[in-house]
């Protein structure tokens, strides 16, 4: 059996499996203008240069042709089109604050059973708790340009806290390991076994 391929728009038509036999165009010479062609019932109308055999031709009573051509078969292919695919719009990402510039740094005077989680802008950046050395951390990575919120959440722990554990945030530089910062933005201290509910403060980026 031959095997055409009838495309829509550039339309070629294809005998054999790599054979390609001609191009069809909107309206065959020999057609009226209204005259459509059909190959095994499927509309093939604008073919030219081609030459079936062995087929049964008939014309009904509108003048279309009907070719029955059992040797061949036809494949209707349509052309991929060229507009481009569409993508959900994007938001662009929010830029963090330079590195190196703002920092945590946290002050144990001897505390003991004191567990904070600090989040910025919701995050959480880190667990502080009692007894580990002194965290000097670049939020930086953390914090947007503008107004910022920090949060303080103290975080329940089966030792009875006792002590002070301060928390500061702010400014500061960093020279060849040694940071330097004055007057912290924000200074949150937990002493002995306060209430352990949250506290939101705004910590601003010039």
């Amino acid at each position: 059996m031959r095997s055409l391929k009838y495309f829509s728009g550039t339309m070629a038509l294809v005998a054999g499996a790599m054979l390609v036999i001609g191009t069809l165009a909107s309206t065959p010479a020999y057609a009226a203008k209204s005259t459509k062609v059909y190959v095994n019932g499927t509309d093939a109308t604008g073919m030219k240069d081609f030459e079936f055999t062995a087929v049964d031709v008939r014309i009904d009573s509108n003048g279309d042709v009907w070719i029955d051509a059992p040797r061949y078969r036809i494949e209707v292919t349509r052309p991929a089109t060229s507009e481009p695919a569409t993508s959900a719009p994007q938001t662009a990402a929010p830029v963090a604050v330079a590195s190196g510039q703002h920092w945590l740094v946290t002050q144990d005077q001897g505390s003991v059973g004191q567990v904070v989680d600090v989040l910025i802008n919701g995050t959480s950046v880190r667990e502080i708790r009692s007894g580990q050395a002194q965290l000097i951390l670049d939020i930086g990575p953390f914090l947007m340009p503008g107004s910022n919120v920090v949060t303080f959440r103290p975080v329940f722990s089966d030792i009875p806290a006792q002590g002070a554990l301060t928390i500061h945030l702010g400014e500061g530089s960093n020279d060849d390991g040694t940071l330097k910062m004055q007057n912290p933005q924000i200074s949150y201290a937990r002493n002995g076994g306060e209430p352990t509910g949250e506290k939101a403060v705004e910590y601003v980026v010039k």
